[in-house]
């Protein structure tokens, strides 16, 4: 045996050793792990309705204007609404 074999390198091999024995995989059908309704609920209507109204003002606005400019348009807006919550 070689002094490096019981070399600890800064304490990477006791690091190591930790976190393999700390790695827990959780089960696919674990509800304990999953979150409660209330918080993902509102942010998935909220999804929902924004995908909903997308999609009424590209029918609506698709005979007024020239497509690309009316899907450029709306993708600004979308955008600007997507950065606007995401920093509330």
């Amino acid at each position: 045996m070689t002094p490096r074999d019981n070399a600890d390198y800064g304490g990477i091999k006791n690091i190591i050793s930790q976190e393999q024995t700390s790695l827990q995989v959780p089960l696919l059908g674990d509800v304990a792990s999953a979150p409660p309704v209330l918080q993902w609920i509102g942010p998935a209507m909220i999804c929902a309705l924004a995908y909903a109204l997308y999609n009424v003002f590209i029918k609506k606005g698709s005979d007024h204007i020239h497509p690309v400019l009316g899907g450029v348009l709306l993708q600004v807006v979308a955008a600007c609404f997507g950065a606007l919550l995401l920093l509330c």
